[in-house]
């Protein structure tokens, strides 16, 4: 009868040796029970108030409750600027330092050819880095990168204008191949071209991209969900989507996912209901359960 009971209650057989006589309790630290038919819990609980809750959401992340009436569906977010969120479990945030627009301006306001600013950890502060785009030298820690010069084909005044009159940077993958340089965007997001520019845009997910209140990231984070944007299409707006977490499932374009819960649900385990011991009875019976 567990599905009678749904997953926020826990159904309990006190006496198998009788029939239909099968309860559903609630599950702490709601109270309540009902014979035969699901209890009125009255739960409107903030699980993030909950000591061992509290306990699981640390470093640069806090803990979010989004629906106080339903249990076990608190999760641990990453804190502005850094990116994930897991349910009911401790997360890893990720922390893109490029994101910042002074770190980003050191490499791409540095001379010579186009750098561009990565950060290759992203779980540590201080190790971004300012990249040539067109390769040909170390990065730079934390400081634009010495002897950016560009390769090949790139070197042609009339190849490059074609990249750098759309304020982006040309590659040219292989010297010994002619016909292969590329046009790649400096910042943001987008496709690379073969001998043409290439289609450059912004992520529209960028928490960066906030303006006050008004962001597609603040629309999908308030709402318990991640924001992702269309990578290949970067041209494009207002194609951003809100995804579930893990593990529930399903997406909406530019809102909020209408119910994740239904999508996929945080199973309780067989060992939190606290109600079931495996201990014999005696006599025999069936657990109506």
């Amino acid at each position: 009868q567990d599905g009678a009971c749904g997953e926020e209650q826990a159904c309990v057989d006190p006496d198998m040796r009788a029939e239909e006589n099968w309860e559903c309790r609630c599950r702490a630290p709601a109270e309540g029970a009902a014979v035969m038919e699901r209890a009125d819990c009255g739960v409107d609980v903030d699980e993030c108030t909950l000591p061992h809750v509290k306990a699981v959401c640390t470093g640069p992340s806090h803990c979010e409750d989004a629906n106080t009436a339903q249990m076990h569906d608190w999760a641990c977010v990453c804190d502005v600027l850094a990116q994930g969120a897991q349910t009911a479990g401790p997360v890893t945030c990720k922390d893109d330092e490029c994101l910042d627009a002074g770190n980003r301006r050191v490499c791409e306001a540095a001379p010579g050819a186009p750098q561009q600013c990565v950060d290759p950890g992203q779980t540590t502060s201080g190790d971004w880095q300012c990249v040539c785009v067109a390769g040909g030298a170390p990065p730079g820690a934390m400081a634009p990168a010495a002897g950016c010069e560009y390769t090949g084909e790139c070197k042609e005044a009339a190849v490059r204008a074609v990249c750098e009159g759309a304020s982006q940077a040309c590659v040219d993958p292989d010297a010994a191949v002619e016909g292969d340089w590329t046009c790649v965007c400096v910042s943001g997001v987008g496709v690379p071209a073969q001998g043409m520019p290439a289609l450059c845009g912004a992520d529209e997910c960028a928490v960066s991209a906030c303006t006050g209140n008004a962001c597609p990231w603040k629309t999908c984070n308030d709402a318990g969900q991640v924001c992702a944007d269309n990578p290949n299409d970067p041209s494009v707006t207002g194609d951003w989507m809100c995804a579930c977490r893990a593990p529930g499932s399903g997406s909406a374009v530019a809102a909020p996912v209408a119910d994740c819960a239904a999508a996929g649900a945080t199973p309780i385990p067989f060992a939190d209901a606290g109600n079931r011991t495996g201990a014999a009875v005696a006599g025999g019976g069936d657990d109506d359960c």
